[in-house]
């Protein structure tokens, strides 16, 4: 399995040096361009998830009255508490967690780690190049890492639910995180980033789309 993961991590380091020679050399140019593309590529199965997972927590919000009552009537008897829990979820055919989300996002996981550790080992390779203003792809960089934290915080907000409400913390957290990680890490993760963001941002608009269009048939269904 090892050998596996190497010989893509070593396929995925060809591509990247084939990018960067398309850009005159620019190695901050190919680095962009693989966290765009592998966003992409991976972008049908995302906008599955992403919709489950909105549908999934759709259908634990309406359990909520539910489960307050039993939290309030079950306080001083755990185990009991947890065993209606999880009778309540079957019956409304849903549980805490979507297997099928979390299986599905660690599908994606070796897929992230290899390009992951593609670009570290051609950033290395390259000696540090720099990339537009930075002088070393190498090196931490304030204003990529806030682009990076902008782009992520577009994602969250565009991603979120319209039916709980946008709330700044949505938005804010989710920035703020990125930006206080990006700002201690070498600048090619932010360039990283910031192609992956904008896929994620446009992943949200498509989400939210589907749900205006699918809202929109069944209303001229209903009409």
């Amino acid at each position: 399995m090892t050998g596996v993961f190497d010989g893509v991590v070593e396929l995925l380091e060809t591509l990247l040096f084939v990018l960067s020679q398309g850009y005159g050399g620019e190695m901050g140019w190919a680095v962009l361009s693989m966290g765009i593309l592998s966003r992409a590529l991976l972008l049908p199965l995302s906008l599955r998830l992403a919709r489950k997972a909105r549908l999934h927590a759709r259908a634990v919000r309406r359990l909520q009255p539910a489960l307050k009552r039993l939290r309030s009537a079950h306080a001083d008897d755990p185990s009991r508490l947890a065993e209606k829990t999880l009778a309540l979820y079957r019956t409304e055919g849903t549980a805490p967690v979507d297997p099928a989300v979390l299986g599905g996002s660690l599908l994606q996981a070796p897929v992230f780690m290899a390009v992951y550790a593609a670009v570290r080992r051609a950033v290395a390779e390259g000696a540090g190049s720099g990339f537009l203003w930075m002088r070393s792809l190498a090196s931490p960089d304030g204003l990529v890492a806030l682009a990076a934290a902008v782009l992520v915080g577009l994602g969250a907000g565009a991603g979120a639910d319209p039916e709980a409400g946008l709330k700044a913390w949505n938005v804010l957290l989710p920035a703020a995180l990125t930006l206080a990680v990006l700002a201690f890490l070498p600048s090619w993760i932010g360039v990283y980033t910031v192609g992956s963001g904008l896929v994620g941002a446009l992943q949200g608009l498509l989400v939210r789309r589907g749900e205006s269009g699918e809202g929109a048939e069944a209303g001229g269904v209903g009409a």
